[in-house]
């Protein structure tokens, strides 16, 4: 007697890109470093890493995150300093002598 085969939907974080397989489980998606986000991921692909936008970052290596955070905001009395596609920036105090009077820059 032959046992009747049932297909099963992929969890989150996994897909399945072939149809008419015999495959046991689903494949994981793609795992991006810092810096980038996962784009296209489904059910049925992998999806592809692609670089966080300006103004924002991701610091978690091996990660399948679909978002970039957004940059922290600086208040006034602080100036931006760093910030890059893996990492946020940091707000540093004004010196004696200088200002900043706009907030959320």
């Amino acid at each position: 007697a032959t046992a009747d085969i049932s297909c099963r939907t992929c969890g989150a974080g996994t897909y399945m890109d072939s149809s008419s397989h015999s495959f046991t489980s689903c494949k994981q998606w793609t795992t991006c470093k810092a810096g980038e986000k996962l784009s296209g991921a489904s059910a049925k692909s992998a999806g592809e890493c692609v670089a966080c936008g300006s103004g924002t970052y991701m610091s978690s290596a091996s990660h399948t995150n679909t978002v970039c955070k957004a940059y922290s905001k600086c208040e006034a009395g602080t100036y931006v300093t760093g910030g890059s596609a893996s990492a946020d920036i940091s707000c540093k105090a004004c010196g004696t002598g200088t200002f900043m009077d706009s907030s959320s820059h």
